[in-house]
């Protein structure tokens, strides 16, 4: 029994050393289509999403993205363009026509060049504005501006960068959402279908997307999208196997749940096979809710560990403080059992 004890209390130590209080999602990239001027068209936009793993300081999945976009220029012109998006790396590329251009860095300083940026001077946040009545809040870290010189005709844009996901901080899964505004689309004088292409690389899989059905080759998936009212949303999470599936659908409450059963049985025929009768029942009224306890709490890493990663939970070892209820329910129930089947 002290070993028992010992071991609870241990167990009970660690978990409080492992939890913690924080913000439930980490902030990531929510990314748009570049804003332009009603004289141009841009007749498709193609996005290309490769998934990677990034391994050095923190295991977490990182995007890098290739747009392009085919443009249509009526007269050759110096375009200016913006291109929005958040947690973006610090290197970018832009090639226009098949030759590199340099963005410009914009910065509180420099604010007065941009007419369409403006700072709210109540609040402090920042807003790219195109219409009187139309702004969105902005970050200049997450800007990418530049000026593009069109040719007449036909003309190729194309925008790569890498960029970090919102994701969950708790749960056994992150739920890592990739986002792409659709808003300035409306900004030019037409916008034409957007084909994506997710290439997951055998790190995740896609668990949610408001796209609709996608063409899957490999582990890539192709959506091509007419709609450009709704804004892109895909969630994607790591890769895991049918028993981590299981797992996540039976969720610690089930397997305390059944382990609870299983316990019970055990208890109440070895009460009833035994001299020693009110001694094998009081003590698996007291035991019984601590090894279902202990159980829940170690399905959590067990769970970690058969899906090859180390979540966040909360604080699920407060559970403890349930044990008295606990105490109480079972032997309510063993007593109830006791008296259903030995009348019968």
């Amino acid at each position: 029994m002290k070993c028992l004890l010992l071991f609870i209390s241990l167990f009970i130590s660690v978990s409080i050393a492992t939890a913690n209080m924080g913000v439930p999602y980490h902030e990531g990239s929510t990314h748009s289509a570049i804003y332009g001027r009603d004289c141009c068209v841009v007749s498709r936009e193609k996005i290309n999403i490769d998934i990677h793993n990034r391994t050095d300081y923190e295991n977490r999945l990182y995007a890098a993205f290739h747009i392009r976009y085919n443009i249509e220029s009526d007269k050759e012109q110096t375009l200016p363009l913006l291109f929005i998006g958040k947690s973006l790396s610090q290197t970018k590329h832009i090639i226009i026509n098949q030759r590199a251009i340099t963005s410009v860095s914009i910065d509180s300083l420099s604010l007065s060049r941009y007419p369409f940026l403006s700072k709210d001077s109540i609040n402090g946040f920042y807003y790219a504005q195109y219409t009187a009545d139309e702004k969105v809040p902005v970050e200049l870290d997450e800007l990418i501006y530049f000026n593009a010189p069109l040719q007449k005709g036909s003309n190729t844009i194309v925008v790569e960068y890498e960029a970090d996901f919102v994701y969950n901080n708790y749960g056994f899964t992150d739920d890592f959402q990739v986002t792409y505004s659709l808003y300035p689309s409306r900004f030019w004088k037409s916008f034409g279908p957007i084909e994506l292409n997710l290439n997951l690389n055998n790190f995740a899989e896609v668990t949610e997307s408001n796209l609709g059905k996608a063409n899957i080759h490999e582990n890539t998936y192709l959506w091509e999208i007419n709609d450009l009212e709704q804004d892109i949303k895909i969630i994607i999470n790591y890769k895991s196997s049918w028993l981590a599936k299981a797992l996540l659908v039976i969720s610690p409450a089930g397997i305390a749940l059944f382990a609870a059963l299983v316990l019970f049985y055990l208890h109440y025929r070895w009460m009833n096979q035994t001299k020693r009768r009110t001694l094998i029942k009081w003590l698996g009224i007291f035991l019984v809710p601590i090894f279902t306890i202990i159980i829940f709490l170690l399905a959590y890493p067990f769970i970690d560990y058969v899906m090859g990663q180390q979540s966040k939970h909360g604080y699920v070892f407060l559970v403890v403080l349930y044990y008295p209820a606990a105490v109480l329910c079972y032997g309510i129930l063993i007593g109830l059992a006791n008296f259903i089947f030995r009348k019968k």
